[in-house]
C-alpha cells in the first residue's frame, strides 16, 4: 500500500480543483517562502513576525507599536505580546516618546541593529532565489502584477 502524502508532498496537476484557486496558490507559495526564510532566521533566533517588526522600526529608526502592528499585520494586542518577546531576547528596547510622555517608541538595540546588513541580504537573497524559480521574462510581470493586485485590494 502506498504511504500517504502530506500537504508539503502533494504534486499539483492541471485537472487538480485547486490548479486555478488564486487564493490558494499565493497562500501556498507564502508559505514555502515563509518556510525558507525562516530557516534562514532560525541562527539568529527571530521569528518571521519579529522580522517584520525589525523591518517596520528600521524603516524610520523608530517606531510606535500600533505602527509595527499596520506594517506586520496584527492587531495592536499581538503587537503588544511580540514586542515584549522581542525586547525580552533583546532585540528592541521601549523609550519614551519625546513628543507625548505617554507614548512609546521602539528602536533597535545595537546588538540587533548589528545583524540588520546580514539579514537584510537574507532577505533579499531568498527572494531572488524564489524568483529565480520563474523564467526570466516572467519575473518583473509577477511582481508588478502582485503589488497592482494588493494596490486594488486594498483600495
Amino acid at each position: 500500500m502506498p504511504a500517504k502524502r502530506g500537504i508539503k508532498d502533494a504534486v499539483m496537476t492541471d485537472n487538480d480543483p485547486f490548479s486555478e484557486n488564486l487564493g490558494y496558490l499565493l497562500n501556498r507559495c507564502a508559505a514555502q517562502m515563509a518556510m525558507r526564510f525562516q530557516r534562514e532566521l532560525d541562527p539568529f533566533d527571530i521569528s518571521l513576525a519579529q522580522w517584520g517588526a525589525l523591518l517596520a522600526i528600521h524603516e524610520t529608526g523608530k517606531a510606535s507599536p500600533s505602527h509595527i502592528a499596520a506594517r506586520v499585520g496584527i492587531d495592536r494586542g499581538a503587537a503588544t505580546r511580540l514586542i515584549a518577546r522581542m525586547e525580552a531576547k533583546g532585540i528592541v528596547e521601549r523609550q519614551t516618546h519625546d513628543a507625548d510622555g505617554r507614548s512609546v517608541v521602539l528602536s533597535i538595540t545595537p546588538e540587533a541593529r548589528a545583524n540588520m546588513p546580514r539579514l537584510l541580504a537574507l532577505s533579499k537573497q531568498v527572494n531572488r532565489d524564489v524568483l529565480g524559480l520563474l523564467p526570466e521574462a516572467d519575473r518583473r510581470v509577477v511582481v508588478a502584477s502582485l503589488r497592482h493586485l494588493l494596490a486594488k485590494l486594498q483600495s
